[in-house]
């Protein structure tokens, strides 16, 4: 797990990056940079967590055969 990264934003910026993706987004500017900031946040944690996931679903699948 080499390619392993470090999330790189806190467990409360990650949930408030979901709360605002989960809500309604308006056309406004300011609306806009924060779902674009929320957007990377979520990048960023799913990105950290694909290696792991990724041996987890083959060790798993590896078990069920």
């Amino acid at each position: 797990m080499a390619d392993l990264l470090i999330p790189t934003h806190s467990r409360r910026a990650i949930v408030e990056a979901g709360k605002i993706l989960a809500g309604d987004i308006s056309d406004d500017a300011a609306s806009i940079a924060e779902a674009e900031r929320a957007f990377r946040i979520a990048h960023d944690w799913r990105t950290a967590h694909q290696v792991p996931m990724r041996h987890i679903r083959m060790s798993l699948a590896s078990q069920m055969r």
